[in-house]
């Protein structure tokens, strides 16, 4: 049995985890979709609201403002709105979060909760996609996401720069 939980947070970590499920890598009751939206889950997962953990940022989403995802997550804290405690199986050993760098939910809410459970003593594995470093504003928020990280996070980066340039690569080669 699979001993960790995976945890998509924002538009970009929602895509990854439904990926991950839709490629049959783990299973749905260990996946959970954070974010501050559902407009870009599909519907097909809309019918498990025990998948889905919206909270709010007053707005809807946080476009690329990571401090409104940062803020949002810690008021659902908080406000005891999210028990991510509850969210895990007991059999749990590790918690995968699953986010970019650039935006606003994902950027801002995954430090929160990395610290929620590395609070718990549990291992937790991010894997961050990081932008095509061609906007400022994007960059800054980069820079913050890593200086919000606790420590004792296994951190995994992934270059969407370099993922798009071995796609483009496989498709010349095998088209």
């Amino acid at each position: 049995m699979l001993e960790l939980s995976l945890f998509g947070i924002g538009a970009a970590g929602n895509k990854a985890a439904i990926q991950a499920l839709e490629e049959r890598v783990i299973g749905e009751a260990n996946v959970k979709l954070i974010n501050t939206t559902v407009k870009d889950i599909p519907e097909k997962y809309k019918k498990n609201p025990e998948m889905i953990i919206k909270f709010s940022s007053m707005l809807g989403g946080c476009g690329k403002e990571p401090v409104k995802g940062q803020k949002a997550m810690f008021q659902a804290i908080k406000d005891r709105d999210i028990d991510f405690s509850a969210q895990i199986s007991p059999d749990t050993k590790a918690v995968v979060l699953v986010t970019s760098v650039e935006g606003g939910t994902g950027c801002g809410a995954t430090p929160v909760i990395a610290k929620y459970f590395t609070a718990l003593n549990i291992p937790v594995h991010v894997f961050a996609f990081i932008g095509f470093q061609d906007e400022v504003r994007g960059i800054n928020n980069s820079l913050k996401f890593f200086k919000d990280l606790p420590d004792g996070v296994i951190l995994h980066t992934i270059s969407n720069y370099k993922f798009i340039i071995i796609i483009v690569f496989i498709i010349i080669i095998f088209h």
